[in-house]
């Protein structure tokens, strides 16, 4: 892989690697914030199959301390238990991702290159593999598992009710957590459809303190996705490249 594509890829996977947040027994944890984060987890959990849309905004903190504000969009269909697909435009990268029981596969639309990895044949190892064993990750990672709230909620110290709220329209419960080296806010879905429709994730670890900002939207758990979408096929002038485990 180019530097360049390696580079792209890394700085992907440090700012979109997995959050793992907890037990509802913490004694930090607002009951009825754990109530409506199992809710949601609970939710997506029940869907065979979902898409939904993503737009980022996210901090790239230069040598000077300075911010500079970048931005991305993602279109991500999946279902359960081993099919995925995630479309990526943005400023830093722009890229595809295919996965089919078998293998995740990963192209740079810049640059025409992919790598392809075997992987194991459900969508939650194959994510731990890609972002343990390789720092790939995608945008949203969290939300993809069979159960994402206890993924959400492995690591988290606080989780306080901050109110309701309206994102783009929709009615919303505003939650806020805190972690070791993150702080992070969720808006929930108020009502019968409990998507996530906002994070804000603070990396108080990391110099300035860069944010992370997703909105998600277009939910859709009836998209009757097509067998096809999840088979890759080498664009004209594509070549494969080797991918090392970030180990090495």
């Amino acid at each position: 892989m180019s530097v360049r594509s390696r580079d792209l890829f890394l700085y992907a996977a440090l700012l979109f690697a997995p959050l793992a947040v907890a037990d509802s027994a913490k004694p930090g944890i607002d009951p009825r914030v754990d109530a409506l984060l199992h809710d949601m987890g609970d939710y997506l959990k029940g869907a065979s199959e979902f898409s939904f849309r993503t737009e980022v905004n996210y901090d790239q903190v230069l040598a000077s301390g300075q911010k500079i504000l970048h931005g991305r969009n993602a279109e991500v269909a999946m279902r359960r238990p081993d099919r995925l697909h995630i479309l990526v435009n943005g400023d830093l990268v722009h890229e595809r991702m295919w996965y089919n029981g078998q293998t995740f596969i990963l192209l740079n639309l810049w640059d025409h290159e992919y790598v392809k990895v075997e992987v194991p044949p459900r969508i939650d190892e194959a994510l731990d593999v890609m972002a343990r064993k390789y720092g790939i990750s995608s945008p949203v990672s969290d939300v993809l598992y069979s159960d994402a709230y206890a993924v959400l909620s492995e690591n988290v110290v606080t989780g306080e009710y901050i109110g309701q709220s309206v994102v783009r329209g929709v009615p919303t419960h505003h939650l806020a957590f805190t972690q070791k080296n993150i702080d992070w806010q969720l808006w929930i879905e108020d009502g019968a459809n409990p998507v996530p429709r906002k994070a804000v994730i603070t990396y108080k670890n990391v110099t300035s303190s860069p944010q992370f900002t997703v909105w998600l939207s277009d939910w859709n758990f009836s998209p009757r996705l097509a067998d096809s979408l999840f088979d890759f096929l080498p664009p004209d002038g594509a070549r494969q490249v080797e991918i090392r485990p970030i180990d090495q």
